[in-house]
């Protein structure tokens, strides 16, 4: 076996991404149409489809952290708060990787499963914060702007309502319990309420799965493939390639991702190089037979030529910064 690390570089070379989708937001020169409203959400869906099919949940998706670039693409960025969120994704489960801190996310965007320190949460989570940033696109405002805990839980009962008696037994923090029994008469306010915009008309198709991303219980949301199927995301005319699926089980830990030395480091991306494909020169790496990585590459450079020529002809793109 040859001595891969002092023999070979190790570059990590990612796409230039100007800004982030909080600035797209808060550029009063840049008003937010329903289409590419649309547009970035179904790349965020793709991606989070890609994430949650390896069993990852993000647990810290906000419009600063889906980066974006002058034509319009979308990439999600900062996994510091990432977990695995299935034992299915694991070849040896080990105890400590299944523990999920509770007080993550940002706070606007935290789900109700992590605000009210309930036992276990899931994928589930990343699907709330993806209605709260299509709100937020709508209102150019966070739709549900708290800046501690027990008044994120006022906003949001005065929002959505009492919790379910159901979903009221899950929650193990008797002071959580209390806070939200204090709100007994809290009554869902209707969508078309919640989203008003002046001068704005916002579509029955987008109420729809606004409802059904921002639910109180997990069990009521929907998923990544019932999201990017939605007739918000498909009633516009997207070139929409193969949806990619994660081809291989992970195992990740951030804590110990985040202990590792450069040269830790080094040999952890070359295995991973080597994980989808077998080590060969950068010269020839894509030119050899057919490959899942391959034909996921040729996938990619084909969406982007579209979708770049797409929003090229129906979007001031250049304006957004």
């Amino acid at each position: 076996m040859p001595d891969l690390i002092n023999k070979v570089k190790v570059f990590s070379v990612m796409d230039l991404m100007e800004g982030s989708l909080h600035q797209v937001i808060y550029n009063e020169n840049q008003p937010l149409e329903d289409e590419l409203i649309a547009y970035f959400l179904y790349q965020l869906l793709r991606g989070l489809k890609y994430i949650h099919s390896a069993g990852i949940a993000h647990r810290d998706l906000k419009p600063s952290n889906l980066l974006v670039n002058s034509d319009c693409r979308l990439r999600i960025a900062d996994f510091g708060m990432a977990k695995l969120a299935s034992k299915g994704h694991f070849d040896e489960a080990e105890e400590h990787c299944f523990y999920m801190t509770q007080h993550v996310s940002t706070l606007p965007y935290r789900a109700p499963e992590l605000l009210f320190v309930m036992p276990e949460h899931g994928t589930a989570v990343d699907m709330w914060a993806v209605g709260c940033i299509l709100a937020e696109m709508l209102l150019k405002r966070e739709l549900f702007p708290g800046r501690n805990v027990s008044g994120q839980i006022k906003i949001l009962l005065n929002s959505l309502g009492k919790p379910s008696d159901k979903l009221l037994n899950q929650i193990r923090c008797e002071k959580t319990r209390r806070l939200i029994e204090h709100f007994h008469d809290a009554c869902r306010r209707e969508w078309e309420h919640v989203l008003f915009v002046p001068d704005r008309v916002v579509s029955e198709s987008c109420l729809d799965l606004m409802s059904q991303l921002v639910a109180l219980d997990a069990d009521d949301r929907i998923d990544i493939h019932q999201a990017i199927n939605h007739p918000f995301i498909t009633s516009f005319d997207f070139y929409v390639p193969l949806e990619s699926s994660c081809p291989f089980k992970v195992k990740m830990d951030m804590a110990d991702v985040e202990k590792l030395s450069h040269q830790g480091l080094t040999e952890a991306l070359i295995q991973d190089v080597r994980s989808a494909e077998s080590y060969t020169s950068g010269s020839n790496l894509l030119q050899r037979g057919p490959s899942w990585y391959q034909n996921a590459f040729k996938l990619d450079q084909d969406a982007a030529m579209r979708d770049i020529d797409f929003h090229r002809q129906r979007t001031p793109f250049r304006s957004i910064y």
